[in-house]
C-alpha cells in the first residue's frame, strides 16, 4: 500500500466501540454484490432491517408534506418510529447476538480490524456484518488487507468494497460519539 493512501485512509472518521463481527468468506464474483443482496444469505433480521430501510426512504417525502401541513400529527408520527426503531434494532440485537463472538476493535469509513476465530488470506473477499448495540446494524462486503496472529485468535485488517451510503452515514455518527484515539 503506498504512504499516500495509508494516510488518506487514517484521515476518515475512526471508531474504537463494542463492535460485534460476522465474518464469513464469499467468492471473489460476489465482492461487488450490495451488501444486503439475497445471494450473500443475510440473517432474516437483516434482511428485515434492509426492508424497514427501503420503507423509511420511500416515506421521507410524504413525511415533509405531513410536517409541513399538520406538524402536531408529525411529532405523533415521529414518536412511533422512534418506538419501531427501537423495537427493530433490540430485534437485530437478539438475532445477530448468537451469531457474534468477536468483539470490534477498530472500525472506520473505509474498514475495520477486529479479532476473529479464523485466519484469512490477504485480497480474500468477505462478508460483514457491523453490529454496535443499537446504534450501528451494517452489512459490508470487503478485502482482508493484513491477517495477524494474535493471543489465541487472528486480528484481521479489511478495507471496505461495498457500503451504502446509509451505512456509510451511521459509522461516521458512531465515530463522533465514540471517536478512535490516535
Amino acid at each position: 500500500m503506498m504512504a499516500k493512501d495509508l494516510y488518506e485512509r487514517r484521515r476518515l472518521y475512526r471508531a474504537q466501540a463494542p463492535i460485534r463481527v460476522v465474518c464469513r468468506a464469499i467468492e471473489e464474483a460476489q465482492v461487488d454484490l450490495d451488501p444486503y443482496d439475497p445471494a450473500l444469505a443475510l440473517p432474516e433480521v437483516m434482511q428485515i432491517a434492509d426492508l424497514q430501510s427501503a420503507l423509511d426512504q420511500e416515506s421521507r417525502p410524504l413525511w415533509r408534506q405531513v410536517n409541513t401541513a399538520q406538524p402536531e400529527i408529525a411529532r405523533y408520527l415521529s414518536v412511533q418510529e422512534r418506538k419501531q426503531d427501537l423495537l427493530l434494532h433490540a430485534l437485530i440485537d437478539a438475532g445477530l447476538r448468537s451469531l457474534v463472538s468477536w468483539p470490534g476493535i477498530d472500525l472506520s469509513e473505509g474498514g475495520v480490524s477486529f479479532h476473529h476465530a479464523q485466519a484469512f488470506e490477504p485480497r480474500q473477499a468477505v462478508h460483514l456484518l457491523l453490529s454496535a448495540s443499537y446504534s450501528l446494524h451494517v452489512a459490508v462486503t470487503a478485502r482482508i488487507l493484513h491477517c495477524r496472529a494474535g493471543a489465541g485468535d487472528y486480528i484481521l485488517g479489511t478495507e471496505f468494497v461495498c457500503l451504502r451510503e446509509c451505512d456509510r452515514q451511521a459509522i461516521v455518527r458512531l465515530a463522533l460519539r465514540r471517536p478512535a484515539q490516535p
